[in-house]
């Protein structure tokens, strides 16, 4: 077969090029077969391969099975900017501006899943229901407009909260996290946990959860819209996605069994084509939110953290007077008196390489992305327990002059100590020690 021959075999199939070399190779198989009419089990013929390359890729499958909301005759288009994060199959992360297209990748990619994976299961939250129900309404919809979709869905439980279940098995849960993530007790899901408005989660616990509802194995997806607040998780997930170590309370995996890397996505507004973003877009957005350097316009528009709204002072303000702090070491040891054992958890962090810029969407006193790295995980029988030891081995005493302070609580109360190290008027935390279950004696 010559290669325009091999070019009009794959546009009769109507799949890409890249999706259907990476289906034969899975499979073994050359293009010369497929012309022949081979086709091993369990496919039959060009029908079965077909759907299955259609199925196998979001893309098509959203192409060929979702329709226009605003046009029901018009098939579901999606930007080119959207394409890629809906084939990544990982964890991935959006960080973007407002009304840029996550609701309707989050419907694109909970459809294609419940329909292509079978006995699966799905977790969509977000702080409130109200964020759900968009998301809810426009995939009734689309099982409104197809009916070959329609019948697949065998269940609908609306009360106290949405519970879908298909002809194939897979099962979606909608769930508000509320204040602690309480609502996302009793959930475990095996495909996807998907949060929306990620932002907008203040308190550690509902990440907590969050985590732990999903199986290994789980793909993982947070989209928001910064609002500028830097002391959030979704902050710190954003300043180290793209796969730098995490290994900080409240943002562990799946059942606490192995850290979590993202990558990120981050669309603005000027990615969007016209009209919906145009100069006159871009003055109408300029004069809406008072300024191209005002929170609203770097958030909503730009998707960068900028400033949090209202806020007393701007935050490069700040920029001239954080310092970087070159090594920073932590050791937490946990006495467990019922099982007689000892865990020891110490890290160090250790500053990027350069500084970041509220522009960038980094914080300055982050210096970049700090990249935590654990030095120490184990647990030892209590009775080899040997503290003074084990200080000794985890801190290097360095050069100059040190000071410390410490919190000494009951033995059932967390003690923290930390140590300061001079330099002239500066005074750098260097290093800390949290002991928890350990008595004064030890």
């Amino acid at each position: 077969m010559k290669s325009d021959q091999f070019a009009d075999l794959r546009r009769r199939l109507a799949v890409p090029a890249v999706t259907f070399d990476a289906a034969l190779a899975r499979y073994g198989w050359s293009w010369h077969q497929i012309a022949r009419g081979e086709f091993p089990k369990p496919f039959t013929g060009l029908d079965d391969f077909q759907l299955w390359l259609i199925c196998a890729d979001p893309v098509l499958w959203c192409d060929r099975f979702l329709l226009n909301p605003d046009d029901p005759e018009e098939p579901w288009t999606l930007w080119d900017y959207q394409q890629e994060s809906l084939r990544t199959g990982g964890n991935t992360l959006h960080e973007c501006g407002a009304e840029v297209g996550k609701t309707r990748e989050i419907i694109a990619y909970i459809l294609w899943k419940a329909y292509t994976e079978p006995h699966g299961s799905g977790l969509v939250t977000a702080p409130m229901s109200i964020h759900l129900l968009e998301i809810i309404d426009a995939l009734e919809s689309q099982l409104a407009h197809n009916p070959k979709l329609q019948k697949s869905l065998v269940f609908h439980r609306k009360q106290p909260h949405h519970h879908l279940k298909f002809s194939n098995g897979f099962k979606l849960d909608f769930r508000p996290t509320g204040h602690d993530g309480e609502a996302l007790r009793g959930v475990h899901v095996s495909t996807f946990a998907m949060i929306d408005e990620a932002a907008k989660i203040k308190n550690p616990n509902v990440w907590k959860e969050f985590w732990r509802s999903s199986k290994p194995g789980c793909a993982h997806k947070c989209y928001s819209t910064p609002d500028g607040d830097r002391s959030t998780i979704f902050y710190r997930l954003c300043m180290k996605a793209d796969g730098v170590e995490d290994g900080k309370e409240g943002e562990q995996g799946a059942a606490g069994s192995k850290n979590l890397t993202f990558k990120k996505f981050h669309w603005s507004k000027e990615l969007m084509p016209p009209p919906f973003w145009t100069p006159q877009r871009r003055r109408f957005y300029i004069d809406q939110y008072g300024g191209e350097d005002s929170p609203g316009f770097q958030q909503n528009v730009l998707g960068n953290w900028g400033d949090p709204e209202n806020s007393v002072f701007p935050w490069h303000a700040f920029q001239r007077l954080l310092h970087d702090i070159p090594e920073y070491r932590c050791l937490k040891i946990l006495v467990d008196d019922s099982h007689g054992e000892v865990s020891l958890h110490g890290y160090v962090v250790k500053a990027g390489a350069g500084i970041g810029t509220p522009d960038a969407g980094e914080s300055p006193i982050l210096g970049g992305k700090p990249e935590p790295v654990t030095l120490l995980d184990r647990r030892i029988p209590k009775h080899q327990f040997d503290m003074r030891a084990e200080l000794k081995s985890f801190f290097d005493g360095g050069q100059g002059l040190h000071y410390g302070g410490s919190d000494l609580g009951f033995s059932q109360d967390p003690t923290e100590i930390f140590i300061k190290r001079v330099h002239g008027s500066t005074h750098r935390l260097v290093a800390r020690v949290q002991l928890k279950g350990v008595t004064y004696d030890q």
